[in-house]
């Protein structure tokens, strides 16, 4: 882009298709016994995640923990009828 401007809609797709070359030169900085340490590990790592993504990791939270509660008020009834066939537990039997 020469311009500032938006993206193409499809940059996923527009990525996918450097993805060999990218491997490539992933593997060839992993590989390459002249490079630095860093580049080498953080090579490796991009190639292990691609390939099996990356691992999971643990979270810790901490704080107050705030509860939301909604209480939903019955619509009126207007016979007994209608409440149970509204609010009883279906079981096998009432289902038939």
């Amino acid at each position: 882009m020469g311009k500032r401007g938006k993206l193409p809609t499809d940059v996923k797709a527009l990525a996918r298709v450097h993805t060999e070359t990218a491997l490539r030169v992933l593997a060839g900085v992993m590989t390459n016994s002249e490079a630095p340490h860093a580049a080498r590990v953080a090579a490796a790592t991009a190639v292990l995640n691609r390939g099996w993504g990356a691992p999971s990791q643990a979270v810790e939270l901490s704080g107050e923990v705030k509860q939301t509660y909604v209480a939903r008020m019955p619509q009126k009834q207007t016979s007994l009828e209608q409440w149970q066939n509204n609010y009883t537990p279906m079981t096998p039997e009432t289902r038939q």
